[in-house]
């Protein structure tokens, strides 16, 4: 999914749930940040302080290009430490641990994730950014099912073995970027190995809410299937209306009922139409803003909370700077990453990091 879903989105179902703007907007930062947080630290304070950053982004083609004739183990820590616990959630079905890897959407282990994160949220300072960050590893899950965050010949399609079922109006743009995506792969003589990692044999087709189309994978899935037939628009509404059920849970138990919270039944007509418009980000973005879901809201800029980084070392002492949304947010990013990769998987037999 992209920032339409994981800020706008996000956005939406928080403040429906009953959850007050100003959290409602520090969960969706979070959730979108996931997306963008680099692992960059913050300048050393004169008194010691600093703010040590985890990186929660992926970028499948990059990370791939610059690990070009990296060792093994240099080459999987970001799969491990990064697309595994906030991307592509393992569901942990089949014998094999390559199986075991394979996301599943709203799975089991998604839902432990879930009760786990939401208890920890009602405790930690953090608390806030934590079910952002929950958030979007959990709508992922409705995008990335079949897909693994580790380099796996799970992973690998054939380019002919997509297509678009049914025909959009943005059909031949969406085709195009497709083509490009490729062909970048194949100039740098990776298109073979990508075709392993995450969903990138398949583009972007798996983050466009309105598309419904078709994959056939080089191996069977855990249940024996190898085409995957996908509606990208029910999988997104069905992950809104779970979204929502999480935040109402939240929301219940963190201001006990105090927040303006709207049944999903009343939205899902509104949802349903923003996720069938067949238009590009930029107006998909729009469709949220103009719903009357999240009227006037403050538009998603990651470089807000990468300055607040920067500027860690500028307060008068150190101490000030824990308050910042910009450290909670990487608080939370590390007790969850240590409580799915040394906790959950391990308590299922997983074990990757």
């Amino acid at each position: 999914m992209q920032d339409d879903m994981h800020y706008y989105g996000t956005l939406a179902m928080a403040i429906t749930a009953g959850i007050p703007r100003d959290d409602a907007e520090t969960i969706a930062y979070a959730a979108q940040f996931v997306d963008d947080s680099t692992g960059y630290d913050s300048s050393e304070h004169e008194d010691h302080g600093l703010l040590y950053g985890i990186s929660t982004a992926h970028h499948p083609l990059q990370s791939f290009l610059d690990r070009m004739g990296a060792k093994v183990k240099e080459g999987t820590e970001e799969q491990r430490k990064i697309w595994i616990p906030f991307h592509f959630f393992p569901g942990a079905k089949g014998k094999v641990l390559s199986e075991k890897l394979l996301c599943v959407k709203n799975g089991d282990l998604a839902q432990e994730m879930l009760e786990n994160n939401l208890e920890a949220a009602l405790k930690k300072p953090y608390g806030i950014a934590l079910i952002g960050i929950t958030a979007h590893v959990y709508m992922d899950t409705f995008s990335h099912y079949g897909f693994s965050g580790i380099a796996s010949s799970f992973n690998q399609i054939n380019s002919d073995a997509i297509s678009i079922i049914k025909k959009p109006k943005t059909k031949t743009y969406i085709e195009e970027k497709f083509k490009q995506f490729i062909a970048k792969l194949t100039a740098k003589g990776a298109q073979a190995a990508s075709k392993s990692l995450g969903h990138a044999g398949a583009a972007t087709y798996p983050d466009r809410p309105y598309l419904k189309w078709k994959v056939s994978f080089a191996r069977p899935r855990p249940d024996g299937d190898i085409t995957s037939m996908r509606d990208n628009r029910n999988d997104f509404l069905e992950g809104c209306k779970c979204l929502h059920a999480f935040f109402s849970k939240f929301a219940k138990a963190k201001y006990k009922g105090s927040g303006n919270h709207t049944k999903f039944d009343d939205i899902e007509k509104r949802i349903r139409s923003i996720l069938s418009q067949e238009v590009e980000k930029k107006d998909r973005i729009l469709a949220w803003k103009v719903s009357g879901l999240i009227n006037d809201c403050t538009s998603y800029n990651p470089e807000i909370w990468e300055n607040e980084k920067m500027m860690f070392s500028k307060y008068s002492v150190s101490e000030d700077g824990i308050n910042t949304k910009a450290y909670r947010f990487h608080q939370a990013a590390t007790y969850h990453r240590y409580y799915v990769l040394k906790e959950l998987l391990p308590n299922h037999g997983i074990a990757v990091y």
